[in-house]
């Protein structure tokens, strides 16, 4: 998995390493140095500029406030052990975090040194992804059957509504306060208007199964991997295109993490909108997105790895 924050991108994997890299270019990487216990990682978040990095792994999650140089152990309330990590997400100012587990979702509202569980989930119905606003006010959790959504900071919980029964296994998510953007693996892109409450499906939006979204802060531009290629909306999720211009080599089969790099666009001339992929071959893919046009088109590829 992938995350930005800052100055830094961050890649983790499953054979334990954690690598960052100054954004956007990622020319030039290096190795943190990862507590003795690391053991397959599956997820990563950063807040604070990229200076606050979490990781979460099959053996539980670890801090750091110094961009990867010294790392913390996390604490969970009434368990020894909460099961692999698979899915974190950070406020800006790092004082929430959130973290998703087999049958629980934890929250921790002191920087990650002590986690609460606050929902859970049955067998039927595990969670896939977690996405949560810069305040931590608002959380939406993608389940193998649903999506579960907060709008009080973790407090009570709804399930919700408009969306197609059955195991669509929904782990591509991205939300904003009252904007809730989901993906499913095996079929198309739903969004909701109301803070997660009721989702509808866009007629423009791609229906060949979603790998990863990811989107500016507020949720206004976004973009989506499926198997064959990248698509983007500037109106929240509304309506879709198919991003132009992708470099011959791309292959959306094989996006393992996406990111959006810039909390918003570059600038009001410009449009810009910097993405980074993380593929299974270990190849991070930088791809500058321009919204001045009617379709999306990128431009200034770059190739690490």
């Amino acid at each position: 998995m992938a995350a930005a924050g800052g100055s830094h991108f961050y890649v983790v994997n499953a054979s334990t390493s954690i690598c960052t890299s100054p954004e956007p270019m990622m020319e030039a990487w290096s190795m943190t140095t990862p507590p003795s216990d690391f053991d397959s990682l599956y997820s990563v978040a950063t807040g604070n500029g990229g200076s606050f990095v979490a990781v979460g792994g099959i053996n539980g999650l670890y801090f750091s406030t110094n961009g990867g140089v010294s790392w913390t152990t996390s604490t969970f309330s009434g368990v020894p052990f909460p099961g692999m990590v698979n899915g974190l997400a950070v406020s800006t100012d790092t004082r929430t975090v959130f973290c998703i587990t087999p049958f629980h979702g934890y929250l921790s509202t002191n920087g990650g040194v002590t986690f609460t569980p606050v929902v859970s989930f049955s067998l039927a119905s595990s969670p896939l992804s977690v996405a949560m606003t810069s305040s931590g006010m608002h959380i939406a959790i993608g389940l193998s059957m649903g999506v579960s959504v907060s709008n009080d900071a973790g407090m009570t919980w709804s399930i919700a509504q408009g969306l197609p029964f059955g195991s669509l296994y929904y782990e591509a998510m991205v939300r904003s306060p009252s904007r809730v953007i989901v993906g499913s693996r095996d079929t198309t892109i739903y969004t909701s208007s109301d803070g997660g409450l009721t989702f509808t499906t866009p007629s423009t939006a791609p229906d060949d199964g979603i790998n990863f979204l990811c989107a500016t802060e507020d949720v206004q531009y976004v973009v989506a991997a499926t198997m064959d290629a990248l698509y983007a909306s500037r109106d929240y999720g509304d309506t879709w295109h198919a991003v132009e211009q992708l470099p011959s080599t791309y292959r959306g089969s094989a996006v393992e993490a996406m990111v959006c790099n810039t909390t918003t666009k570059a600038d009001a001339n410009d449009n810009v909108t910097t993405v980074s992929l993380m593929t299974f071959t270990g190849r991070i893919w930088m791809l500058k997105i321009s919204w001045a046009t009617a379709s999306p088109k990128t431009s200034d590829q770059r190739v690490a790895g």
